[in-house]
């Protein structure tokens, strides 16, 4: 059993066993005076609720406390990860109560730590990278103008799981060397920035599935890759050219943070995603020159899957 990447072993602990989740449930359904028929109210399913028990081991009754402290100091303050033993997924779990029970005539070779805790399931990370092998050219025929691009997708749904926030990336990745497109446009060793606007469809959804609005981005920095972070929704731009931004900047409107709605929203299979781009090809200077006009866009959206 790991409990935030730590075996607890090292203390001289063991999981014994697990009993099986149980779900919290709130329902205000009841039948009010004067009614013919009760008001049914729609249930609301909270977190499930574990009980582990662990058995400690140790030369003296002391030093089993000590090892019981240790365990239980592994969940720290906030959700720890927990890896149980005889399961394949990380479970996120707070603690809501601890028991300790000692054995023996003597009570010093186990006791049994009970760990009452409370949380969800947790899958494999869902990985998933689209249109990194387009190529685009926003100067065609010789002319400075505008590149519109739309990219379609489908996430995957897995069964049961629930909304879990969704994380997105956008990198620029086209990296211009030399003979690869003409020689006229070389550029040896650096990644062009992205330079340009996005619309993003189909990610900020209610529980229902309902569509809140889409993420736009502005990138006119020298942002070279933009991030939608999953486990916070915070949004930030990288800059792996070297160059400070003294462009007119990078900017996000997001109506909440971004979904993977879960089978129990409106896809109960996919999810589709809409990708609407505007790309620029900027005014030549000293340092950008005709380069920036091809690029290669990478899409990668991850979520982790939540059972609850």
């Amino acid at each position: 059993m790991l409990i935030n990447g730590i075996d607890i072993s090292h203390y001289g602990a063991k999981q014994m066993k697990v009993t099986p989740g149980k779900r919290t449930v709130a329902n205000e359904s009841e039948m009010a005076g004067g009614l013919f028929v009760p008001v049914m109210c729609t249930p609301e399913i909270g977190l499930k609720e574990y009980e582990i028990a662990v058995a400690v081991h140790g030369d003296s009754r002391e030093e089993i406390w000590r090892h019981t402290d240790m365990v239980v100091a592994l969940f720290g303050r906030g959700p720890a990860a927990v890896k149980l033993d005889g399961f394949t997924s990380t479970f996120q779990l707070s603690l809501s109560g601890v028991r300790q029970e000692e054995y023996g005539p003597k009570l010093d070779r186990w006791h049994t730590l009970i760990l009452e805790c409370k949380g969800y399931e947790c899958g494999e990370e869902v990985v998933r990278t689209f249109g990194s092998t387009r190529l685009i050219d926003t100067m065609k025929n010789g002319v400075n103008e505008d590149y519109k691009f739309e990219l379609q997708v489908e996430l995957p749904i897995m069964q049961g799981m629930r909304p879990a926030l969704l994380g997105i990336k956008i990198e620029q990745v086209y990296v211009v060397e030399s003979g690869d497109v003409t020689n006229e446009y070389e550029f040896i060793g650096k990644c062009a920035p992205i330079w340009g606007e996005l619309k993003i469809s189909g990610v900020c959804m209610n529980r229902s599935g309902e569509s809140l609005g889409p993420v736009e981005i502005s990138a006119w920095g020298d942002e070279t890759s933009i991030e939608i972070e999953k486990g916070t929704g915070i949004a930030v731009g990288d800059s792996a050219n070297g160059w400070s931004d003294d462009m007119a900047g990078f900017t996000v409107d997001m109506p909440s943070p971004p979904v993977c709605v879960g089978s129990t929203g409106k896809y109960p299979e996919s999810q589709r995603i809409f990708f609407k781009w505007k790309f620029y090809r900027p005014p030549a200077d000293e340092r950008q020159g005709q380069w920036v006009r091809y690029r290669r866009i990478r899409h990668t959206l991850s979520y982790t899957p939540i059972y609850i």
